[in-house]
């Protein structure tokens, strides 16, 4: 009992330390911490993806032209990567599958067919990319292509190539200058597996949070000490339910 006494007691005094040296305002290196605490939460859950795998339907996956076409759709951003990996399962050569998310829906899609089993280029230039991203409002590109593997049992086609890689980091630098985030995953068997993720400044922008932030933080020492906890411990309520103030994201 009095081992139990102890440790409340001493819980006690570490609380009441904790909470007599944050009483202050965060200083400007504890907003910038906090602020990307929140952004990266507030990504992380815009991008959340479902797991598994999902029936997809059959007359659109067999209508997919092997020389590429765009086409008009509208699905949950979190259930796309295994939408695309459905689309693409059981394809003999490798295709690629573009998706245009706006708003957390894919609007649009491109898709084409390689000339093999183990490469597949993209059939259109990135510039028409960026335009059809620009004219639809978009503002993130997801890229999935299979990797056929007659042998599963023997080998994992589940991880990047180093073209994969390289092809990803050119599209991002191109992407990135007109404010596009991009996401890419490779598909087999009717799974996708996520090899890249690249977040562009511009969108749900660091200074968004930070303003928001700022306008709480020296109210009051008990906002001072809410926003320390959540700096120090990660429990913000952004961090489980993120959101950026109406009209501070570009």
């Amino acid at each position: 009992m009095a081992v139990l006494v102890y440790l409340f007691l001493l819980c006690l005094a570490v609380a009441g330390g904790f909470v007599a040296l944050h009483l202050d305002p965060l200083t400007k290196e504890h907003v910038l911490d906090l602020a990307d605490q929140r952004r990266r939460s507030y990504l992380a859950n815009y991008f959340r993806f479902t797991p598994g795998q999902v029936g997809v339907n059959g007359r659109f996956k067999s209508s997919l032209k092997p020389d590429g076409k765009f086409y008009t759709v509208s699905e949950p951003l979190r259930e796309w990567p295994r939408i695309a990996a459905g689309l693409l399962k059981g394809k003999k050569h490798e295709w690629i599958v573009v998706a245009f998310e706006r708003e957390q829906r894919i609007v649009l899609v491109w898709a084409n067919k390689g000339p093999n089993n183990s490469t597949v280029p993209l059939g259109l230039p990135m510039d028409s990319v960026v335009a059809m991203a620009k004219e639809r409002g978009c503002s993130s590109i997801l890229i999935s292509h299979n990797h056929p593997n007659s042998h599963p049992r023997y080998y994992d086609c589940t991880t990047p190539s180093q073209t994969d890689l390289d092809s990803a980091k050119h599209w991002q630098s191109i992407l990135f200058t007109v404010g596009l985030s991009l996401i890419e995953f490779v598909c087999e068997r009717g799974r996708a597996y996520e090899y890249w993720r690249a977040y562009c400044g511009s969108f749900a922008p660091l200074t968004a949070f930070v303003n928001r932030i700022q306008r709480l933080n020296g109210q009051s020492r008990w906002e001072n000490l809410k926003l320390h906890w959540q700096r120090v411990f990660h429990t913000s309520a952004e961090r489980l339910c993120p959101d950026v103030p109406d009209g501070e994201v570009a």
